[in-house]
């Protein structure tokens, strides 16, 4: 799963006594594709809720998967209705667009205590939403792990996800060698192409890494 979405639910209030419930906890992520729905039990009662660790059924942070981001954003939608023994009565529809998105749960960090309201309804919340391992950009949508084997020899650019090939190899998957010694690597020596690496022999009396050059000493000068 490349991305989490954590949603940490503090308080909800109302004016009147009903007997609240929680339904469609719904973090949805554009085009109102929802990622997770939950519904919790209900408040006998109640005005004013404080939330706990165990919403009614329902944990409290609640964590939702995304696999992809859309515009860097979720949309979080909390339905709140009247439990009755006789009817039900949906009483209003919170919601809220959740950003920003973190590129890990190490630089994650919660967001303040936000508030979302609607008429006499209003529910506190806080949230963060964070990368998975190896996961890049806004949208968390670009894998890339750093590695050097025969599947590629590349690190990752810490921001787009970008594979950098290593010195030695290029393509796609940095898995190609370069030839070296197509490039004149070697001056006046012998030229050896290596996987990922090249060497240059010079010959007697000569040295140097890339260029061979006359070597003196005070015996030949």
């Amino acid at each position: 799963m490349p991305t989490d979405c954590n949603l940490k639910a503090v308080t909800r209030r109302t004016t009147n006594k009903p007997d609240p419930q929680l339904r469609n906890i719904n973090p949805f992520n554009g085009g109102c594709q929802y990622l997770l729905t939950r519904e919790t039990g209900y408040w006998k009662d109640t005005n004013n809720i404080e939330f706990s660790s165990d919403m009614k059924g329902v944990p409290n942070p609640l964590i939702a998967f995304v696999y992809k981001f859309e515009d860097s954003s979720v949309t979080l939608a909390v339905k709140v209705r009247d439990e009755d023994i006789s009817f039900h009565d949906d009483l209003t529809t919170l919601t809220a667009s959740l950003s920003p998105v973190y590129r890990s749960k190490e630089e994650s960090q919660w967001s303040s205590s936000l508030t979302m309201s609607q008429g006499n309804y209003r529910m506190t919340y806080q949230f963060r939403m964070f990368c998975d391992a190896y996961y890049y950009t806004t949208s968390c949508s670009v894998y890339c792990k750093q590695q050097d084997s025969s599947f590629g020899h590349y690190t990752c650019d810490p921001t787009t996800g970008a594979k950098l090939c290593m010195k030695g190899w290029k393509g796609p998957n940095c898995n190609e060698d370069i030839n070296e010694c197509e490039e004149r690597f070697c001056v006046r020596g012998e030229c050896r192409n290596l996987p990922g690496d090249v060497q240059c022999i010079c010959p007697a009396s000569y040295t140097g890494e890339t260029i061979c050059s006359k070597s003196c000493t005070c015996e030949t000068c």
